[in-house]
Parts: structure tokens; sequence; C-alpha cells
């Protein structure tokens, strides 16, 4: 059951683009857990060696991804089972979750669209920028907004003093 998840598109559509949300970053090394959620509401999740979109919400491990940042704009993504999703070869773009390592057939295209804005909340606070400054402080009663603009290491974040942070 559930919706095959394809990379066949050469143009950007509604079916096309999806929400990141952090799921677990319990090992606390950097490497978060990602759910990718349709536009539809549903989770990928892992079905066999295939990616479905059929997932009802982002608690179940087959819907955690870890997402590596390649030379920008391109990522590679993997399962919770240590396998990369990789575009099967003359398959009309059918993911497989088969591959043990990144390589030309995992990487895709990563696109920040709608609201490229970030605003951090922790343990103690909001974090913002403190005052000339320019220290971040992570217990803020009150948020800042960064914008995300993507880099060759990901993304990079622009305080909104109009200084990027270190």
């Amino acid at each position: 059951e559930g919706i095959e998840v394809r990379a066949t598109q050469g143009s950007l559509q509604d079916t096309e683009i999806f929400q990141l949300e952090a799921v677990d970053r319990t090992d606390m090394s950097g490497n978060v857990k990602w759910a990718i959620k349709t536009i539809k509401g549903k989770y990928w999740g892992v079905s066999g060696n295939t990616i479905k979109a059929d997932k009802p919400d982002s608690c179940n491990p087959a819907s955690h991804f870890e997402i590596e940042w390649e030379h920008h704009p391109l990522v590679a993504i993997k399962a919770h089972n240590g396998k990369y999703i990789s575009v099967k070869p003359q398959s009309s773009g059918q993911m497989t979750v088969n591959a043990a390592e990144a390589c030309e057939s995992t990487k895709f295209y990563f696109e920040l669209t709608n609201r490229p804005y970030l605003v951090l909340r922790g343990e103690h606070g909001f974090v913002g920028i403190k005052g000339k400054t320019g220290l971040l402080q992570c217990n803020r009663s009150e948020y800042d907004v960064a914008k995300v603009t993507p880099s060759d290491k990901g993304a990079v974040f622009q305080g909104s003093n109009g200084k990027f942070w270190k």
C-alpha cells in the first residue's frame, strides 16, 4: 500500500516539494534524523527496498533519514537501515534503498523554497544576537530570525543584523 516515491520530474511541482522535520537528535553528534513529509501530509518510509509515502506520522523509525550534505546543491539520503537511497538505473525514476555508500546515483538536488528562515529555540530560550557584540545568546525571551542560504557545506545563516553566523 502507499504511494511509491520516484525521482522522475524535471520541473518543480507541489508533489516534488517536501518538508523536513528534525525527529531525533539523541546522539548529540550532529547527525540529526529527519522525517520527510509530502504535501499530502504523509511521510516517506522504507518498505522493503523502496521508498513509499504512506506513513501517517514521523514516529516510525522506518521514516527516519539522515541527510548528508555533498557539494551544494546535492545531498545524499541515508535510511534507518544504513543504506542510501538511490535511483535505480533505467527504471523511470524508481528509488531503491540498497546503496552501501554515497555515489553518483545517491545524490539529489536540494533547494530551499517558500520560507528560507530559521528561528531557534533551546532549553533555556530563543537564540538571538546580543547587541553590537554579534555573539549568539541562547537564553533570550524573544527570537531573532535568521535567513538560511545554501552553501557548499549545506547552509549558512544570516542574522537580523545582516552578518553571517560563524
